[in-house]
């Protein structure tokens, strides 16, 4: 069931990215309410795990997890990183499903660099401050009144900031040399 309580099939998700409430728990803010009774499935979350397993082994999903999700969340995941390594790992995996326990625009990303998987968001509210923080009509006048400068964006924007940018980094390659 979706968290408006419809039903959901796998045609519901044929090439799309679907946002469903079920992991995504750090933030607080975006639901109390949910995220204590999500808590509390947690806390007896074996049978929930053995399903998770189950069903990830069914759909050949993968789940990945970012390091700001909490370790009953971690746990479960096939791979923990930071979104450019967890972007990367969408893209080299073989699954055909991937599992974002992250936030919106880096299942953008995923979904970018794995056009032909379907990729999921767990949480309809999982956003980030930064991504919110820049619109993408406010970057594109930037743009056109700048368009000599060369423009480094973070990782943390949506795929519409990172197609106006000349450079993407995060924290793993900020300091790298080419």
């Amino acid at each position: 069931l979706s968290q408006d309580r419809a039903a959901v099939t796998g045609k519901t998700f044929n090439n799309k990215i679907y946002v469903a409430g079920f992991i995504f728990l750090s933030y607080t803010s975006s639901c109390p309410i949910m995220t204590v009774e999500l808590k509390t499935v947690m806390e007896n979350n074996d049978i929930l795990i053995k399903k998770i397993k189950k069903l990830r082994k069914e759909k050949n999903a993968v789940i990945l997890a970012h390091y700001y999700q909490i370790p009953e969340i971690q746990e479960i995941a096939d791979f923990v990183g930071d979104s450019l390594d967890l972007s990367r790992k969408s893209a080299e995996t073989k699954a055909e499903m991937i599992v974002f326990a992250g936030v919106h625009f880096i299942a953008e990303t995923a979904k970018i660099l794995s056009h032909e998987k379907s990729v999921f968001i767990p949480y309809v509210n999982s956003r980030c401050s930064l991504t919110e923080s820049c619109s993408a009509d406010e970057f594109k006048e930037l743009r056109e009144k700048y368009p000599d400068h060369i423009v480094v964006s973070y990782m943390n924007m949506t795929a519409e900031i990172k197609a106006m940018t000349d450079v993407t980094c995060t924290s793993t390659n900020a300091g790298t040399k080419p």
